[in-house]
């Protein structure tokens, strides 16, 4: 998956229990990226439940959600004319799978750089075929695209490989780089945090000079903005967590033979 010449190194790995998911969480060129391969199942139901559960599952694993990409065979079609002379037209699984990408803010990466759609797979005997291999990625890494083509695989006659070729150079960070995660102009404790950071520099410090008091509150707001992202993280993650327990003990209720309330199943999933 990654070629030998990259800079990388692995943080950590997540098996999905199913196994028909992998998550990597590592840095490529000193940038904290997220990779997932998945393959869903052939089952419309079943691969409904899958896309749900694995909206969860990657919000709980990833470290990083704004560099992200998710590529492999989703085994349905995400619009209409992905699919020509299949009955899978109305697969309802669609829509679980438009849910998990508008969820975790992915883009599909063929139309960047291409204006028509191209199919992954073929089916000779049925003279059918369709776009269901596909590669998501976050914002901030659909930008860096360079180029995206599928390729004949050996030994794979009815599925095509989808190629993404990315410039990270761009992305290289160097020595004291930081990036404001603007989501933090949201809270308003980040307000009040520059408010009272912008006072204490203009009136505790008269000694200074302008141009070292802008520095210095430079500096404190970058601090503060670390500390307060730090913890805005964490508590999403403790929320998540929280919220996909109670879903776990639903279906597992649920899978028992326990009447549950659907409801609640139902508004917990949108939450999250």
């Amino acid at each position: 998956m990654l070629h030998e010449s990259l800079n990388y190194k692995i943080r950590n790995v997540h098996k999905k229990e199913d196994s028909r998911a992998i998550l990597i969480n590592l840095d490529i060129e000193d940038v904290s990226t997220t990779l997932c391969c998945i393959y869903a199942p052939n089952d419309q139901k079943n691969r409904s439940d899958f896309f749900k559960n694995l909206k969860f599952w990657i919000t709980r694993n990833s470290d990083s959600p704004e560099n992200t990409i998710i590529g492999g065979d989703f085994n349905c079609a995400l619009n209409e004319n992905d699919r020509v002379n299949e009955a899978g037209n109305k697969d309802p699984s669609r829509n679980d799978l438009k849910s998990l990408l508008k969820s975790l803010k992915l883009d599909d990466t063929w139309f960047i750089k291409n204006n028509q759609p191209q199919y992954t797979y073929t089916d000779p005997v049925n003279n059918s075929k369709s776009r269901i291999d596909y590669i998501f990625t976050s914002a901030d890494i659909k930008y860096k695209i360079k180029k995206i083509r599928l390729k004949h695989v050996p030994k794979k006659d009815k599925h095509k490989a989808v190629i993404l070729k990315i410039n990270l150079s761009d992305n290289k960070r160097g020595p004291g780089h930081w990036k404001m995660n603007a989501k933090l102009f949201d809270m308003p404790e980040y307000e009040n945090m520059v408010k009272d950071i912008n006072n204490d520099c203009l009136f505790n410090y008269p000694e200074l000079d302008w141009r070292t008091k802008w520095d210095l509150l430079k500096l404190q707001v970058q601090d503060g903005s670390i500390l307060l992202g730090t913890q805005r993280a964490k508590k999403r993650k403790e929320y998540i967590n929280n919220m996909q327990s109670k879903i776990d003990n639903l279906n597992e209720s649920e899978s028992k033979g326990i009447e549950v309330d659907m409801n609640e199943k139902i508004k917990l999933e949108k939450v999250i």
